[in-house]
């Protein structure tokens, strides 16, 4: 019988731990590219639809159109 030292444990124990966040790290990367930033992308779409027909995706073509809110910067203006 083998008998492993309280290190061996506590180090097999972390580098378990590393392995495994280390793959979860990757799969959170790979679905962040493969879905992308899509609140972004819908409310760029919803921008231009704005722009383009003076009312909001959601907002009925005769009602008064809100206005647009303002655009976080975020870099400072030089």
């Amino acid at each position: 019988m083998i008998a492993a030292s309280w290190s061996d444990i506590y180090n097999t124990f972390w580098g378990v731990v590393g392995v495994v966040g280390g793959i979860g790290a990757v799969a959170v990367m790979l679905w962040v590219a493969a879905h992308g930033l899509r609140e972004r992308h819908e409310e760029v779409d919803a921008r231009e639809f704005y722009t383009e027909h003076g009312h909001w995706p959601d907002q009925e073509p005769g009602a008064p159109p809100d206005p647009l809110p303002p655009v976080q910067q975020t870099h400072p203006a030089p």
